[in-house]
C-alpha cells in the first residue's frame, strides 16, 4: 500500500493530467492526498470537478487546504496525513507512466533493506522535445539494483532522486523532519541528501515519469533567481559532510552547491558575494577546473560575466 502526496498550487491547467496518470496506474493499492497550498487560480475546483466525474477514483482521494506556506509545508502535511508505510511524491504538473507504482512496489519487495526507492524519468522541454535523464556511475549493470553511492552519482548526473520518482518510508521521512520549510530553493535536494546518508536506495533505470519543464521560463528563472542571503541549504549540507566525512562523493557534492552560488554571483558581477562562496567552494572541491576558472574571473578586471 502506498500513500501518494500531491502538493497543489496554481496548477489548474495541469492537475487533471497528473490525476489521470495516477488513476491509470496498474498498481491500484494506494491512497491520494492532495494538499492545496492556497491556490489562487481555481486549482482545487478543478480537482473537485475531476473527482465528481471519476467517482470510483474519488474514493481513494483526500483533499486538504491550507494558507500558502510553500511546497515543503504542503508535502509535510501530506506526510503526516498518510496512512500507509510507503509515501510517493508527485507534483501537480508531472505525470507517471502506468507501470510506475507497480515497479516501485516490486523494488520494495526485491530490496527489503532499502527505505528509499527511485526510478528514471524523462524531461519534457518546450516544443515537444524530450530527453531521458542520464544517470552515471550506477554501481550495477542490471535494470535495477541498490544505489549505495548516491553522492557520487548525484555529483556527475541529473539528480537521481526527484520528487516525481521517489518513494520513501514514512518513518524515515519523519526521522529527518520531512522537507525543510522556509527555503525557497534546494529544499528537495537537502531532503534527498538527508535520506541518502541514512538509508539504502533501490533504483530502477527505466524512465517511468515525465517532468514537464518549460525551457524559456526555466532559463529566465535561473538567470534572475538570486541565492538566498542566509544559505540554510549550504549550511545543512556542510553539516552533513562534517558528520559523515567518509561517505564517498559527499564532499564533492557539497562543493557543487557552492559552485552554483559562486557562478550566479559572478553572473551578476557581485564579486564580494562571489568571493565568499568561492572560499567555501575551494574547501569542498579544490581539484575541479571550474573552481580555478571562477578564481580567474574573480581576479579579472572585467565587470560582467554573463
Amino acid at each position: 500500500m502506498i500513500s501518494i502526496v500531491i502538493p497543489l498550487y496554481d496548477k489548474a491547467g495541469q492537475v487533471a493530467t497528473t490525476l489521470d496518470s495516477v488513476r491509470n496506474q496498474v498498481f491500484d493499492a494506494y491512497e491520494v492526498i492532495i494538499v492545496d497550498d492556497g491556490s489562487q487560480d481555481g486549482s482545487l475546483d478543478v480537482v473537485k470537478d475531476y473527482l465528481a466525474v471519476h467517482t470510483g477514483f474519488s474514493q481513494k482521494v483526500r483533499c486538504f487546504e491550507q494558507h500558502h506556506k510553500g511546497v515543503s509545508a504542503a508535502r509535510n502535511k501530506g506526510i503526516h496525513e498518510a496512512i500507509y508505510e510507503w509515501i510517493a511524491f508527485l507534483d501537480a504538473d508531472d505525470v507517471w507512466t502506468p507501470a510506475y507504482l507497480q515497479t516501485q512496489h516490486h523494488l520494495s519487495l526485491k530490496y527489503p533493506e532499502c527505505d528509499v526507492l527511485a526510478a528514471g524519468y524523462t524531461v519534457l522541454y518546450g516544443g515537444g522535445k524530450c530527453m531521458q535523464v542520464k544517470i552515471s556511475k550506477l554501481p550495477f549493470k542490471e535494470v535495477d539494483g541498490v544505489m549505495d553511492n548516491y553522492f557520487e552519482v548525484a555529483a556527475c548526473s541529473y539528480p537521481p532522486l526527484s520528487t516525481l520518482v521517489t518513494v520513501a518510508k514514512k518513518r524515515v521521512l519523519l526521522a529527518i523532519g520531512g522537507f525543510p520549510e522556509g527555503i525557497s530553493s534546494g529544499e528537495d535536494l537537502l531532503t534527498w541528501a538527508r535520506l541518502a546518508v541514512r538509508c539504502k536506495i533501490a533504483y530502477h533505470r527505466d524512465s517511468l515519469a515525465l517532468y514537464d519543464q518549460d525551457p524559456t521560463h526555466h532559463n529566465v528563472d535561473q538567470r534572475s533567481r538570486m541565492p538566498a542571503r542566509k544559505d540554510l541549504v549550504g549550511e545543512a549540507l556542510a553539516g552533513l559532510c562534517r558528520q559523515h566525512p567518509h561517505i564517498p562523493g559527499l564532499k564533492k557534492y557539497v562543493g557543487i552547491w557552492y559552485k552554483m552560488r559562486t557562478r550566479i554571483y559572478l553572473t551578476h558581477s557581485m564579486k564580494k558575494e562571489a568571493w565568499a562562496e568561492w572560499r567555501k567552494l575551494v574547501k569542498f572541491n579544490p581539484v575541479h577546473y571550474k573552481t580555478w576558472a571562477y578564481l580567474l574571473m574573480l581576479i579579472s578586471p572585467v565587470r560582467s560575466f554573463q
